[in-house]
């Protein structure tokens, strides 16, 4: 009976660990979930933005300002996903580290087209 016991309370413990594992990584997943949609939520709320700062009157500043919000907060969901869930797959992965490379190289092409559109304006008049 003690070895019964025992293993009985070693097994009870095994569960409780294994519950305490899974809730865990439940809450983590969870937790990483919500904090990709906050983003996904902001990188749309920005293109609304960046949308409405390409009509008349144009500025460069306000343009060149959340163009720079987007491509942080781009930068930042792509982080997310690539760092913090080794659950995706790695073809999801791969493809997450494109996006935000990709975003990076347009966010400094928009800077290079912006700062000499000053220039080209001044040469059409």
């Amino acid at each position: 009976t003690a070895k019964t016991t025992t293993e009985t309370t070693k097994t009870t413990t095994t569960t409780t660990i294994d519950k305490a594992v899974e809730t865990t990584t439940k809450a983590v997943l969870l937790t990483w979930i919500r904090d990709v949609h906050e983003l996904a939520r902001r990188v749309g709320d920005g293109m609304t933005d960046v949308g409405t700062l390409l009509y008349a009157p144009l500025s460069l500043e306000d343009l060149q300002s959340q163009i720079q919000q987007q491509t942080t907060t781009i930068v930042e969901l792509h982080t997310l996903v690539q760092e913090k869930n080794e659950h995706l797959p790695t073809d999801l992965q791969e493809l997450s580290s494109t996006i935000r490379q990709a975003v990076q190289t347009r966010y400094q092409q928009v800077l290079d087209e912006c700062s000499q559109c000053p220039q080209k304006q001044q040469q059409k008049l």
